[in-house]
C-alpha cells in the first residue's frame, strides 16, 4: 500500500510528545514502501531525514532485505534495535501474521513505536492471505496487551481520511 502524508504525519505527533523527530531514528520498515504523494520509495525519503532505514520485503525490490516474516527471524542485528516499525499494509500478505507480529515485538527497541496500518476486517483482501479478515481493533487491543504494549491510537480509518479503503491503525508503545 505505501505510506502517505497522513501516516507521517500521525508517526511525527506520536514522535514530537517524545521530544522526538525522524532525525536520528532507527526504523523498520515493513515492505518496500512507495511514499505515495511524492511517488518515491518511502526509505529514500525517512534517510533524507536523517533515519536510518531497514526495508524487509520477501521481494527483494528497492533494497529491501529478502527476508519472510513469516519465519521467526533471529538475527541479534535486529534484535531490539528499532525506534520505529512500520506496518503499513504488509502484515496481511503475510502467511502467518502472528510470527510476523512476534517478529515486530522482537525488531523494536523498549519505548519504540510500532505503527500498523492494514486493511479492516471486511475490506480489501486482494492479494491477501487468510489472515487478513482478522485486522480489527479488538485484535491490536489483545495484542497489546500480550506483549506489554501501550496503545497510543487506536482507530478505524476511513477511505475519506486515508484515501483507500477503512483500515485499522493502532500506533503502539513498547514496554
Amino acid at each position: 500500500m505505501g505510506i502517505r502524508n497522513f501516516d507521517l504525519n500521525i508517526i511525527k505527533e506520536v514522535l514530537q510528545k517524545d521530544n522526538k523527530d525522524f532525525n536520528g531514528l532507527k526504523i523498520m520498515q515493513l515492505g518496500d514502501q512507495m511514499y505515495r504523494e511524492k511517488g518515491i520509495r518511502a526509505k529514500e525519503y525517512l534517510e533524507s531525514l536523517g533515519s536510518t532505514v531497514v526495508s524487509i520485503d520477501i521481494n527483494g525490490l528497492g533494497g529491501s532485505l529478502p527476508i519472510d516474516l513469516s519465519k521467526i527471524i533471529d538475527n541479534p542485528e535486529y534484535q531490539g534495535k528499532f525506534d520505529l516499525i512500520t506496518n503499513c499494509g504488509t502484515s496481511e500478505h503475510v502467511s502467518d501474521h502472528l510470527i510476523c507480529f512476534e517478529n515486530i515485538y522482537n525488531f523494536c527497541s523498549k519505548n519504540g513505536i510500532i505503527y500498523n496500518i492494514v486493511p479492516k476486517k471486511g475490506c480489501w483482501n486482494r492479494g491477501c492471505h487468510r489472515n487478513a479478515h482478522k485486522y480489527d481493533i479488538a485484535f491490536f487491543e489483545e495484542w497489546a496487551k500480550d506483549h506489554f504494549c501501550e496503545i497510543l491510537i487506536s482507530k478505524i480509518v476511513t477511505k475519506q481520511e486515508r484515501f483507500y479503503d477503512d483500515m485499522v491503525m493502532a500506533v503502539l508503545k513498547k514496554g
